[in-house]
């Protein structure tokens, strides 16, 4: 009989310790349409939340936690009249959710810290700063590939221009040891060009390390010319608007000092602005070497 109270209590303290963790979790009601999400906002504290996601449609749906192009989370075939529940470890930040439909408006999801600590840039933060950056030059050599084959036939045109440069200016960025080739296409037909960069984009893997070398090699150079200097600004600007989220969490002084700088630089091309920008890129890489790898 003792043996038995024993057992009984030590049950009775494992199920309220469980249960007491399990309440301790948030549980938040999302309810899927055909047309969209309620709420179409949330607001919910970092570390981890359970989302209870019904269906009141009467087809199947999903409902999934978006990171710019990355699935954080996800339920996907959700049975009209019935629910699913998935519990997530969230970091802070602001968020996108699929509503039902992936043609439906997206929702949003703000995640709010619960202290001050320094945000520490995780391994999936990388992983898609440079897929959303690689997708970005993709879509440009895309574009310059559509006007190539007629460039033999016609002059460039400006926005044709810009595109090409862009495209030149981070070439090196992809570039391995063995395929130096491709990134020194200074001999080579504009045409052969585009299509060695087009291949070079989209076979090789895209360091966020060397991507941030790379614009530090080049705002190192004592002179821009125009060409050159709009392509460094318009690529620069893409990668700004991807890291700004993290770095707002991460260091607010160095984000805000960045944007700063780049916008000076934008209207006042002189040495010492172009500088200044410099060294902030290279905090900005000093970060996110410190972050996991």
């Amino acid at each position: 009989m003792k043996l038995w109270n024993q057992a009984l209590s030590l049950f009775s303290g494992c199920l309220i310790s469980a249960l007491a963790y399990a309440a301790e979790i948030p549980q938040i009601k999302v309810t899927v349409t055909d047309k969209q999400c309620e709420p179409m906002q949330l607001t919910v504290p970092a570390g981890q939340v359970r989302f209870v996601i019904t269906n009141k449609s009467m087809r199947a749906l999903e409902w999934e936690i978006l990171n710019g192009v990355m699935v954080v989370a996800e339920r996907e075939n959700i049975a009209p009249g019935f629910y699913q529940k998935m519990t997530v470890d969230l970091e802070p930040g602001t968020y996108e959710t699929t509503c039902g439909l992936l043609t439906n408006p997206h929702g949003s999801l703000v995640v709010q810290s619960h202290h001050h600590n320094p945000y520490q840039l995780k391994v999936q933060d990388k992983i898609r700063i440079t897929a959303e950056y690689k997708f970005f030059l993709i879509q440009l050599s895309r574009q310059l590939d559509k006007a190539a084959d007629n460039w033999n036939r016609a002059s460039i045109n400006p926005a044709q221009r810009t595109l090409y440069y862009q495209l030149q200016t981070l070439a090196g960025a992809f570039q391995r040891a063995d395929d130096r080739d491709l990134a020194d296409m200074a001999g080579k037909d504009r045409l052969s060009q585009i299509k060695a960069w087009t291949q070079l984009f989209r076979g090789q893997t895209l360091h966020l390390g060397m991507l941030l070398s790379r614009f530090e090699a080049l705002l190192g150079q004592q002179t821009l010319n125009h060409d050159h200097q709009q392509a460094i600004q318009t690529n620069l600007n893409k990668l700004i608007e991807l890291v700004k989220p993290l770095l707002d969490k991460a260091d607010p002084d160095l984000s805000e000092k960045l944007a700063k700088d780049f916008s000076v630089w934008q209207s006042d091309d002189t040495q010492n602005n172009q500088q200044r920008l410099r060294q902030d890129l290279q905090k900005l890489h000093l970060f996110i070497d410190q972050g996991e790898s």
